[in-house]
């Protein structure tokens, strides 16, 4: 089974970003969505539904609470936590795909046909993004390469 996102294939990647939970000032796991920025301008966003199933997008990650601002907002962080965008740093595994070109996406299903993640190609470079388990339905994202997978 293949995702169809128009135009994904020949892609180059300026930018990637993980949102991750925060809670009370300390990211609370290394699960979590992940959107990467093209050089086009466009997205590819991966993200997990609460039925434990993954959504590809081309659309990019909306903060529920983008409009909360000031003392609700850090609030809202100190008591349920928020999720948080942050492009990843050079020492981070996903740095690896910046400034590489994507050459496919390809789901990953369950025996279903739900789809549960999905791999993104950039040559020797891959990025698995998929539900951790039942019972955390964060994306576990790795990155394999020649070396060896690195899990985040």
């Amino acid at each position: 089974m293949s995702i169809q996102l128009p135009g994904i294939s020949g892609k180059t990647c300026v930018k990637v970003i993980k949102i991750r939970h925060h809670y009370q000032g300390q990211v609370e796991s290394p699960r979590g969505p992940v959107q990467f920025n093209w050089s086009d301008g466009s997205v590819t966003t991966m993200d997990s539904k609460s039925d434990l199933t993954v959504v590809v997008t081309d659309q990019p990650w909306i903060d529920p609470y983008a409009e909360v601002t000031g003392d609700a907002r850090d609030r809202l962080e100190e008591e349920v936590g928020l999720w948080m965008p942050t492009p990843v740093d050079r020492e981070d595994p996903l740095h690896a795909v910046v400034g590489r070109v994507a050459s496919a996406i390809e789901a990953i299903s369950d025996s279903a046909g739900l789809l549960i993640g999905a791999i993104v190609r950039f040559g020797d470079v891959q990025v698995s993004a998929r539900i951790a388990d039942l019972d955390d339905w964060d994306l576990d994202v790795t990155v394999e390469r020649a070396g060896g997978t690195e899990r985040l």
